[in-house]
């Protein structure tokens, strides 16, 4: 089976269930086709009145064609880190990339100080421009490390949250910057754009706050740690983390044992006196004695110490 290296690409419309959440991602994906497109415009219009200038390249004095050669070369050097990651060493494909994410902004700084004639990238028209690379290196970084592995999970998407949302910012942030002269009803976009999307935000959190109490699963687990949490003795769970969160003491965890036999050894060995499952199963050492929903809770037999 091959390495689908656009999973979490495919995920992203799964992760954001809610429909407020994909007008959102819409809108993230319009303010990226705009950031693209004036992108590609600048360079284009930096082309046309430096192509025939000096540029300083570290001590040497160069032609700004070779800067722009050695941007094109740090983009393709971007995307074999990311096609090739499934190929060879991920720590290679890494270094292929920091390697292009270095040569992008160095070329890409160099052309736009001479473009402004300016000596401070600051004082260009794009002062954010190392940070934005420095967050799309961060975002790019974890992609293709997680892309690299045959196993993928969608909670391993994780890691990418923050890089992901600020690409989502800066493509909301440039379509706020074209359309600040656009009014409505002397209302400028520029502010509304904003707003409405705060107010998407806000009303998506809720409604996936309001979904937990509804959720089945979570109301039975609840009630099993209600009728648990007054006995003594050693409780183990596959959802550990979670029961340790409502009866506010150590759960130890029992991670992924599918086969009942294991289980047993395992709750023996831990010298547990109740385990609480998810899913229902035929312990030998251990018997249901209370069922809430999907939620099942088990206790040792006191015969296996007789």
């Amino acid at each position: 089976m091959g390495n689908d290296l656009f999973f979490y690409f495919k995920i992203i419309p799964h992760i954001i269930t809610y429909q407020y959440g994909k007008i959102i991602l819409a809108i993230f994906i319009i303010g990226l086709i705009v950031t693209i497109y004036f992108v590609v415009k600048n360079f284009k219009d930096s082309f046309s009145k430096i192509k025939n200038s000096r540029i300083q390249m570290y001590k040497w004095d160069v032609s700004s064609k070779i800067m722009y050669l050695i941007f094109a070369v740090s983009i393709i050097l971007i995307l074999i880190s990311f096609f090739t990651a499934s190929l060879i060493s991920f720590i290679i494909s890494e270094i292929i990339l920091f390697i292009g994410l270095y040569l992008c902004a160095y070329s890409y700084t160099k052309i736009f100080l001479k473009y402004d004639n300016v000596d401070d990238i600051n004082s260009t028209r794009y002062p954010y421009l190392l940070l934005n690379i420095i967050m799309i290196g961060f975002f790019l970084s974890y992609f293709v490390f997680f892309s690299a592995h045959l196993i993928k999970l969608k909670r391993y998407f994780i890691s990418l949250v923050p890089g992901f949302v600020f690409l989502i910012t800066l493509s909301i942030e440039t379509l706020i910057i074209k359309m600040k002269d656009i009014k409505i009803r002397n209302i400028n976009l520029k502010q509304l754009i904003p707003l409405f999307i705060i107010l998407l935000m806000l009303i998506s959190s809720i409604q996936y706050i309001d979904s937990l109490k509804d959720d089945k699963n979570v109301i039975d687990e609840k009630n099993a740690a209600n009728w648990i949490k007054d006995k003594d003795g050693i409780i183990m769970s596959d959802r550990g983390p979670a029961y340790t969160f409502y009866l506010k003491k150590e759960i130890k965890h029992v991670k992924g044992i599918k086969q009942e036999r294991h289980l047993d050894e395992k709750l023996l060995d831990n010298d547990a006196d109740y385990f609480i499952g998810i899913n229902p199963v035929n312990l030998t050492y251990y018997s249901p004695i209370k069922e809430f929903g999907n939620v099942t809770v088990y206790q040792r037999n006191d015969e296996i110490y007789t």
